[in-house]
């Protein structure tokens, strides 16, 4: 081999792990930023890598048996709620006065919950919208319901409240165009409503009814609320919409939104505010319908006044419709308007004239025939839109003034094997960083640094040694922090539990202070080598940090564990293994990468703050062997953990030559650990 000294630097990880098709594209410039694997490791937006932050345990769900689902209620921007969505039950979580997590309790001991209409297979399909103290639920089968943050005392259950969606007068069907007609017996109050043919069902009750009547014709409006026969029912008159009259009319229309099943189930799937209004869509009995609210009155869907004017501020109803019927999935509010996603493409509700959408001036306009994924809700990030476009494709949203469209490109191209097993939920993290985690199937997590201005897009996988089951993202103090629930396997059963994702390891936080274990918790307080509280992880190995050292693991009996001296700070959890493996260094030329023999004889690592970790050197798909990172100075205490190090060690690699070398770097002690570049020192040549 005729041999040429040179070496390769690699100071930016900003395009995070590539698809293994990728490892022949030398020539692009994700290469020279990119990762083999990058597993437990984050991205970071300066460009090196830093290992993730661990998990905290909160509390354990509220029930092992089945899943729960985590949804955020944000209350202001600096105190928001983990809901924790279970068989038929709610339970409450925030960040208490001292900046720890924990469960809402009526009293000690008591969580604090309150009863939904939800069965644990109906939890999955729950989407939601907020405005301030209220949040709107919609399930395609139930009617929606409204919660509210009544109290002053957020631990009790009477401080809040779920009830059914109280909405009055529609939305409605088409006004009837056949002969048959209704009479109401009376103008006010209570009444009966006749029917010339068969018009009533049984779920008829609390359906809406409009009648046009009397001279002049007026529209008054009515709830069905009690069901006789397919030709009567009785209804509550709307006392600021009398009936006209009492003759009979072939003038009226019934509400849109029942409990009946003709055609599927007549219940909107998704919701959210946009301009004021409280816009509700996709039923499966009308998947391509959307309803809006009037105007400052989320209640109330009144079509029109009551001579049949129409106003701007009436209730809108409109449909996403091409050759093709387009199933909405989500609705999100833009500021190019109200966006519906829907299986066969984008929809934009907007007036051309970038003023407010109303009844009259509401035009639907197709931007692409993309679809959307109806597991994954879209979030924002910044101005755009971000949503997955199938299981594993993840498509940004944003406005083109050449194109005068909404469209953008695929995010998970370049890493999409990472999406592979698709994609289940998504939520949003905007400070202290911005990152979009998502779920997949298999229950790990995936996180998207993205900085679209700095070109970072920076995919990374994460596993939790459990089986991540839900996310949301709730901001307390200034900060949005990443809520889960997690299946885990312990002593011999499964477990369900409430985690936090602990926040970045700061510049300036004690090495004793960092975070880098899962399913966590801490003791602080007087000197003591016996630590009780871990229950929660009977049976298991854990990993500990004693006062910044890293402690020998032990095994949690009946709750406790006994170091091997006494300590006032101790972190016990399991251990995050993680991994940075490189991408084969690409020489310069007139070397070609693909048929180039590299021999790496030495490696430069710049690291933050760091601690702990292996290197070894992979030949291809065969692993090297693994050493230690040596750590320990001459002039450092032998009785005392080795101090964070900040600087470039250099480490000694030894091996044959091969087309295929990949430095990989593991990190599984308690420690913070943070790679800002790499710089390798090989012979290459064509042997």
């Amino acid at each position: 081999m005729a041999d040429l000294q040179t070496i390769s630097v690699q100071n930016s990880f900003v395009a995070g792990e590539l698809a293994p098709t990728l490892s022949g594209r030398a020539d692009i410039r994700q290469y020279s930023q990119g990762c083999r694997r990058l597993r437990n490791f984050i991205a970071m937006k300066h460009g090196g890598v830093r290992k993730r932050s661990g998990t905290r345990y909160v509390a354990g769900c509220k029930s092992d048996a089945a899943a729960s689902r985590l949804v955020e209620f944000q209350y202001s921007d600096t105190q928001g709620y983990a809901l924790e969505l279970g068989d038929s039950v709610m339970r409450f979580f925030r960040f208490d006065g001292s900046g720890d997590p924990g469960q809402l309790e009526s009293t000690p001991g008591t969580p604090t919950e309150i009863a939904t209409p939800w069965p644990t297979a109906a939890l999955s399909g729950i989407k939601y919208a907020q405005s301030a103290d209220v949040m709107i639920l919609c399930a395609e089968d139930y009617a929606p319901r409204r919660l509210r943050r009544t109290g002053t005392d957020d631990t009790l259950d009477a401080s809040w409240t779920l009830d059914t969606f109280g909405f009055e007068d529609g939305p409605y069907d088409d006004i009837n165009a056949t002969s048959k007609t209704l009479t109401p017996s009376g103008t006010t109050g209570s009444i009966t409503i006749t029917a010339s043919a068969s018009t009533f069902a049984s779920t008829d009750v609390g359906r809406w009814v409009r009648i046009f009547e009397g001279s002049p014709g007026v529209w008054g409006a009515a709830q069905i609320t009690a069901y006789t026969n397919a030709t009567t029912v009785t209804a509550t008159v709307l006392s600021r919409l009398p009936m006209g009259g009492t003759s009979a009319s072939a003038n009226w229309r019934l509400g849109s939104w029942h409990s009946g099943t003709t055609g599927g189930s007549h219940w909107p799937r998704c919701c959210v505010w946009h301009q004021g209004r409280l816009w509700l869509g996709g039923s499966e009995a009308e998947p391509d319908r959307v309803w809006a609210s009037t105007v400052d009155s989320y209640l109330a869907f009144s079509p029109s006044q009551d001579d049949g004017d129409v106003l701007d501020s009436d209730a809108i109803s409109v449909s996403c419709r091409d050759a093709k019927v387009n199933s909405i999935a989500w609705l999100v509010s833009d500021r190019v308007g109200q966006i519906s996603l829907t299986s066969g493409g984008e929809f934009v509700i907007a007036p051309s004239n970038d003023g407010p959408v109303t009844p009259s001036d509401s035009p639907v306009r197709k931007h692409s025939a993309r679809g959307a994924n109806s597991n994954a809700r879209p979030v924002q990030i910044g101005v755009s839109t971000i949503f997955f476009q199938t299981d594993s494709k993840l498509r940004e949203l944003t406005y083109s003034f050449s194109t005068d469209r909404i469209d953008g490109p695929d995010l998970a191209v370049l890493s999409d094997h990472l999406t592979a097993p698709g994609i289940v939920d998504c939520c949003a993290v905007e400070t202290p960083d911005s990152q979009l985690w998502a779920l997949d199937a298999d229950g790990d997590l995936l996180c998207v640094t993205l900085e679209r201005e700095q070109q970072v897009v920076a995919w990374s996988k994460h596993s939790v040694s459990g089986e991540v089951e839900s996310i949301a993202v709730v901001r307390s103090g200034g900060k949005d922090h990443l809520w889960m629930t997690v299946a885990r396997q312990v002593d011999g059963g499964t477990v369900r539990y409430v985690e936090v994702l602990q926040q970045a390891f700061g510049n300036d936080a004690a090495q004793a202070d960092s975070w880098f274990l899962d399913c966590a918790i801490r003791y602080e307080g007087t000197a003591a080598d016996t630590i009780t509280g871990l229950d929660h992880l009977e049976g298991e190995t854990v990993s500990i940090l004693a006062d910044g050292a890293t402690h020998p693991p032990l095994t949690v009996s009946g709750g406790e564990i006994t170091l091997g001296y006494e300590a006032e700070n101790v972190l016990i959890g399991l251990p995050i293994e993680s991994e940075l493996a490189m991408l084969p260094p690409a020489p310069q030329a007139p070397f070609d990468t693909r048929h180039v023999l590299r021999s790496l004889k030495a490696c430069h690592l710049q690291l933050h703050r760091s601690l702990g970790g292996r290197f070894r050197w992979d030949e291809g798909e065969t692993a090297g062997t693994a050493y230690a990172i040596p750590w320990r100075r001459s002039t450092q205490a032998m009785n005392a953990a080795p101090p964070l190090y900040t600087g470039t060690l250099e480490l000694d690699i030894f091996g044959s030559p091969d087309r295929d070398p990949s430095l990989v770097i593991t990190h599984s002690d308690p420690q913070p650990f943070s790679v800002l570049a790499v710089g390798l020192r090989m012979e290459v040549g064509y042997g």
